[in-house]
């Protein structure tokens, strides 16, 4: 058997490699002789999608095909009820004539399959592995040795958990709230910015009454709205939130809307400056009108009438809805009042309502570049 210490280098080392464990579970695979080595792994909470990693002597994409398709819900190991950091065989839970093994491990050239349970905090993994079965089954040593690493599993379990956590939070952030016409920033107790999305980014600098301080400081021009940040931060986790409206006395018609709403993340993980609120600013002007598309698809619409509804979502009169149309007036007040009747209202501004606050509007959010 090889020194524990190699091992635990490669285990410590795999969550910071392009293919996270892939190093480690080839070398464990190794050492133990066996034929497959797979890991699944998932947080604990109800309902979270796992994911796996493998490695293998040869190509068995096809056996690993055939148990997730066929086999897996007869495999007969009780994984959740496994004592932690102990070795079980397939032999500790049923006999060789169940049908998991007559009709997938004796088909596949199996001797013996085994599992490990890990459990670290909000994290749980299983390691599955199979030896062929001209090879026999794992001795007694080699069951000491795989056993012996379990602390080491279980803290590279951690690692490789809050590493994964930490990719699907960075790709959110990328995919979904840097496209959002909302602006949100996550503050500190100082007022510092820890995260701010492209909207929140655009809004602050083309505001003349909230900006950034060379100290990453949110501030705002008005004495009364930097106090009522400072209340905000200094009251914790407030149940109210605060709602301020900011306008530039320069350019009147550029209304920002900032919501202060206090957090707390559970856990500051030991950071010095751990978040304490979000603000969330909105700019009237910049908030996109809801896609004619997707108009015409929720209300039942034709496509000249998701596009005037569209047009008077994004506050235009009837006029400029026309010119910038190029209608009639007279046209365009009546698709306007054959909208009224199918979507079932009977003023106008009922029908702007329904349309700014529809899901059309998010998906116009979500569809800008």
């Amino acid at each position: 058997m090889p020194d524990l210490p190699d091992l635990r280098e490669a285990i410590y080392d795999a969550p910071l490699e392009e293919r996270p464990w892939k190093a480690a579970l080839a070398s464990f695979r190794a050492a133990l002789d066996a034929r497959l080595v797979y890991m699944s792994f998932r947080p604990v909470q109800e309902g979270a999608v796992g994911i796996g990693i493998a490695a293998a002597d040869a190509d068995v994409s096809s056996m690993r095909r055939d148990y997730g398709q066929r086999y897996q819900h007869i495999n007969p190991m009780p994984f959740e009820q496994m004592e932690q950091g102990k070795v079980y065989s397939i032999r500790d839970f049923v006999g060789e004539d169940h049908p998991f093994w007559t009709d997938y491990l004796t088909p596949s050239g199996v001797g013996n399959a085994y599992g490990f349970c890990i459990s670290a905090g909000e994290f749980h993994a299983v390691i599955h592995l199979v030896r062929k079965a001209e090879l026999g089954d794992l001795s007694p040593e080699q069951l000491r040795w795989w056993e012996a690493h379990t602390p080491a599993f279980t803290r590279a379990v951690r690692v490789f958990g809050h590493l994964r956590l930490s990719q699907f939070v960075a790709g959110l952030q990328a995919q979904v709230l840097d496209r959002m016409a909302l602006g949100m920033m996550i503050l500190n107790r100082e007022a510092g910015v820890l995260y701010s999305n492209a909207a929140a980014r655009q809004i602050v600098g083309t505001s003349g009454q909230i900006r950034i301080s060379e100290d990453a400081q949110l501030r705002f021009a008005r004495p009364e709205h930097q106090a009522m940040l400072r209340q905000s931060l200094a009251n914790g986790t407030a149940p109210e939130p605060r709602l301020l409206c900011t306008i530039d006395p320069n350019t009147p018609e550029r209304v920002v809307e900032v919501l202060l709403i206090n957090i707390d993340p559970g856990h500051d993980f030991g950071l010095v400056s751990a978040p304490a609120l979000v603000a969330y600013l909105h700019d009237r002007a910049a908030s996109p009108a809801p896609p004619p598309e997707f108009l015409a698809t929720l209300f039942d619409l034709t496509p000249a009438e998701a596009r005037v509804l569209s047009g008077l979502a994004a506050g235009g009169a009837i006029a400029e809805v026309a010119q910038a149309l190029d209608l009639s007036e007279h046209t365009v007040r009546t698709q306007t009042k054959r909208i009224l009747a199918k979507i079932g209202v009977s003023r106008q501004t009922d029908l702007v309502r329904l349309a700014i606050g529809s899901l059309a509007t998010l998906v116009g959010n979500l569809a800008r570049d």
